[in-house]
């Protein structure tokens, strides 16, 4: 029998969900001993690395399963479930729940609330979209459910905004951009021109390449937002040629990427400037349908690459290839979603405890080899990471130069209120 102090009602959920959605965070927000069954639930033994829970684990899914962003929820959902696999093999059992977020913030807020109030899931893997984050925060703290995000990057949420039950293995929308500024202007050129996607994810990652490109001597020219809806660039190539830039910089993700860099090669403008995009701009999932000639060249900036040679990476992803034959070049997203499902795994393994609390203090220490580099959390549940600029060559994004220990200045803006 799952437990009343993580029950909320529909009204008080509603209540949540419409703070949630105007950006004003509930104060006072309650953090007991949340999700505490009457036992640990578990068998109990002398390490945390030999705990097996007594009972199947509901682990709720939030991602997208339709839309502009469809692949990266199928991506993201490929390594929690190699993650889930390992535990798996040590003998755990988990029913899994999946919920398609649609990269709008009221579906998700519906999403959770079916999760967390019909379903009574142990834990929550999402969301992907940085526009439907910001809705979930609140609900998510007041329930008590931990919560590890697979993607979403908004910086408030290991900031101003930390729960005890939210943490995450993935960057920051900061992260994904301040050190690649910096290396533009010192590598690339001094004068560019933002086109970005017009959402949380789009506005961060440019603003934090702006930062750091001006830091560093750099100009921006002209600073261009794209609504996610927008299907033909063909309108905003006009004004990159005309400014005559040494840079085309910011971030574009999904169908909207797979587009724009169509039309960057279609109209020249890859052939006059250089493009040095958040390594969203050809990931994996969709180089394919890019293709080689348009592709080639384009610089990015990522916490991956697929050309890693260390071996906690190709032996991962020679366990995700064979348990998804499908995937033939492996994705940021798998590796995402496979950090956030392992951390929380071994939050849960290392308190020997399915109570949300006892987790969120083990996910704390816990340290561990992902496949591209270590994760750890600071006192914000936000990891440290390392970056890579990266080239297209031969449709492979190879290695130029790799950026250690990113982090987020805003993680100094969390008030712990818990201990």
């Amino acid at each position: 029998m799952r437990p009343a102090t993580r029950r909320i009602t529909r009204r008080t959920f509603g209540q949540l969900a419409l703070g949630a959605l105007g950006a004003t965070a509930l104060a006072g927000c309650s953090r007991g001993a949340g999700g505490s069954p009457a036992s640990p639930g578990g068998q109990q033994s002398a390490g945390g690395a030999n705990w097996t829970p007594d009972r199947t684990l509901k682990v709720g899914i939030i991602v997208p399963q339709s839309g502009i962003y469809a692949s990266t929820g199928t991506s993201s959902i490929h390594g929690m479930r190699l993650a889930l696999k390992e535990f798996e093999d040590k003998g755990w059992r988990f029913e899994v729940l999946i919920e398609d977020e649609k990269a709008d913030p009221t579906t998700g807020l519906r999403a959770v609330q079916k999760l967390i109030e019909r379903d009574q899931v142990h834990f929550l893997l999402g969301p992907i979209s940085s526009g439907v984050l910001p809705a979930l925060r609140d609900p998510v703290d007041q329930a008590k459910v931990i919560m590890s995000t697979a993607q979403a990057a908004n910086r408030d949420i290991t900031g101003a905004r930390c729960s005890r039950y939210i943490f995450r293995t993935t960057p920051t929308n900061y992260m994904q951009g301040y050190g690649f500024g910096g290396w533009i202007a010192r590598n690339l050129g001094k004068k560019a021109y933002v086109l970005t996607a017009d959402y949380a994810a789009g506005t961060e990652i440019a603003d934090a390449i702006v930062e750091g490109f001006q830091k560093e001597g750099g100009e921006v020219i002209t600073y261009a937002k794209a609504p996610l809806t927008t299907t033909d660039f063909a309108p905003f190539m006009g004004p990159i040629l005309d400014a005559r830039p040494e840079i085309v910089t910011g971030f574009f993700a999904g169908k909207n990427a797979i587009d724009v860099v169509k039309a960057f090669h279609q109209f020249g403008v890859k052939d006059r400037a250089q493009l040095a995009y958040s390594g969203y701009l050809t990931s994996n999932d969709i180089i394919e349908a890019q293709g080689a000639e348009a592709t080639e060249g384009i610089y990015e900036y990522l916490n991956f690459s697929e050309s890693l040679e260390q071996p906690e990476y190709t032996q991962w992803a020679q366990r995700l290839q064979a348990m998804f034959p499908e995937v033939q070049r492996v994705p940021i997203y798998s590796v995402h979603g496979y950090t956030a499902a392992k951390a929380v795994l071994l939050g849960i393994e290392q308190a020997r405890s399915l109570r949300s609390d006892d987790i969120a203090a083990a996910m704390e220490k816990v340290e561990f080899m992902g496949p591209a580099g270590v994760i750890k959390f600071g006192p914000s549940h936000q990891a440290t990471l390392d970056f890579y600029v990266t080239q297209v060559r031969g449709m492979k994004h190879v290695v130029v130069e790799r950026i250690p220990q990113q982090s987020d200045p805003q993680e100094a803006d969390c008030r712990r209120t818990w201990t």
